[in-house]
């Protein structure tokens, strides 16, 4: 009798660990499955916040093509001066500044006009002088500047002159260029 009760008492205590145990492993399958989704969430988070990011810069350079062009009526070359003159006429959009790279011979040189009054090296506004400050047109305007050439450094007169807006602190790909440049 005491056989089967020590039996017995081992089989209810056997069972009990048994049930701990399939709670245990409940348990953790719980933790896992929260862990995964934890992962993914995060995982999630981090790409669209790339994806979003991705997304905001190509979207500033957008629909910018023939907002930002070179007004070849104003643009021509003085050879007596070694001065080239060129307009830039800016549509209905904003920008942060133009890239503007001037081409003559086997050299190019850019140079950067913003929205904020600043002298540039060797650039002046149309009937102004070279210590003057220049800045970018507003919006569906245009302005008409003069670029020192020789003392800019260049042997030859300009080939090609090309602009690249800068939209957002992103510099876009070039809106006009032209390689027309008459004399004047």
């Amino acid at each position: 009798m005491k056989t089967s009760m020590a039996m017995k008492f081992l089989c209810k205590m056997k069972n009990k660990i048994n049930k701990k145990r399939g709670m245990s492993t409940v348990v953790a399958s719980l933790m896992l499955i929260l862990l995964t989704l934890v992962l993914v969430g995060i995982l999630w988070t981090v790409i669209q916040n790339m994806v979003n990011s991705k997304l905001d810069q190509s979207q500033s350079c957008m629909n910018i093509l023939g907002k930002i062009s070179i007004n070849n009526q104003y643009t021509c070359y003085n050879q007596t001066t070694k001065e080239l003159q060129f307009s830039i006429s800016i549509s209905d959009i904003k920008v942060d500044s133009v890239v503007v790279a001037i081409s003559g011979g086997a050299q190019t040189k850019s140079l950067s006009i913003s929205n904020q009054n600043k002298t540039i090296n060797y650039l002046r506004p149309y009937k102004g002088a070279y210590s003057d400050l220049v800045n970018l047109p507003g919006e569906n305007e245009g302005l008409t500047y003069i670029y020192n050439m020789t003392g800019a450094g260049f042997s030859n007169s300009a080939d090609q002159i090309e602009l690249a807006p800068v939209v957002n602190g992103k510099q876009c790909d070039a809106s006009d260029s032209s390689t027309q440049i008459m004399n004047c």
